[in-house]
């Protein structure tokens, strides 16, 4: 079964270099101005930007498409204003009410290519603060441990390298938020981490596994 050789990795990466919290976002400018480089700013207003409640609840598909919007503003150098920062944390706070736009954001957020805000040493603070406000983050964590094992398993069945690259990329990027995540809730990450691995070793299912193990 591929998934047991991925155990060890998982394991690791839970619980590897650790990122710091941030504290709580307030609302921001009508403004943002961000660098992707040195010789690339690009100013994206407010009104470009999805609204707090298209964030809360539209569905699935368009929560990708706003994630696309989103995301390149995780890249602002570090000295822009700290509302700016504050903002694009508010609108994830949204994104992360329920599970389309958890899933949504993450589409975009791990797979895009090049280097992204995903590439960095630590989670982007916006990003950080958001999950950490998530009062239930039972679709979080599920989705965060996916993120890292799925990738991880299909890099080892690609044939073609590029496609075998893109999947590490993915795995990469997504044992970063594992790791944040582990700071944030390491009870609810253990207890997820210690499902899995019943999981992969149960003969059969057993409803007396609970329901953890079983959705595993």
């Amino acid at each position: 079964m591929r998934v047991k050789a991925v155990l060890p990795l998982f394991t690791a990466l839970t619980y590897s270099s650790r990122v710091g919290a941030f504290t709580q976002p307030i609302i921001g400018p009508r403004q943002f101005s961000r660098s992707m480089s040195s010789r690339n700013r690009v100013t994206t207003t407010l009104e470009a930007l999805p609204t707090i409640e298209q964030l809360s609840n539209d569905p699935f598909m368009k929560q990708v498409s706003y994630a696309s919007e989103i995301v390149p503003l995780l890249s602002m150098e570090s000295d822009q204003p700290s509302n700016d920062l504050d903002l694009v944390s508010a609108m994830l706070q949204a994104q992360f009410s329920h599970s389309d736009g958890i899933r949504g954001f993450f589409v975009n957020y791990l797979t895009g290519d090049g280097e992204t805000a995903a590439d960095t040493d630590e989670v982007p603070a916006p990003l950080a603060s958001a999950m950490k406000t998530v009062s239930d983050r039972k679709d979080l964590l599920s989705l965060a441990c996916m993120n890292v094992i799925m990738p991880t398993c299909m890099s080892t069945m690609h044939t073609d390298p590029e496609l075998q690259q893109s999947s590490c990329r993915t795995a990469r990027r997504g044992s970063k938020v594992l790791q944040y995540l582990a700071t944030v809730a390491p009870k609810d990450v253990e207890l997820t981490r210690e499902a899995i691995l019943a999981a992969t070793v149960a003969e059969k299912e057993d409803d007396s596994e609970g329901a953890s193990v079983l959705y595993w």
